[in-house]
């Protein structure tokens, strides 16, 4: 709550794990795609999430992604 308080989002995002999925590092950033788009300069428009942390379920099945909008870079 007091995230949001201050104008930061936090979600879980849910992926299916594989190869692909477990080389999302904190360092990564997800976009919105329902959201905006490259404007003329080539910068996103829309919602962006920094990466916070990437946990795999206790099956190892899937990754929950811990994400924030709102945060600098």
């Amino acid at each position: 709550q007091a995230a949001r308080l201050e104008g930061r989002q936090p979600l879980i995002i849910t992926v299916r794990s594989s190869s692909e999925t477990r080389q999302v590092q904190t360092d990564w950033r997800i976009r919105d795609v329902r959201t905006g788009e490259f404007d003329v300069n080539g910068d996103w428009t829309g919602v962006v999430y920094q990466v916070k942390a990437v946990n795999p379920t206790d099956d190892r099945r899937f990754l929950e992604i811990l994400a924030e909008s709102g945060v600098a870079g």
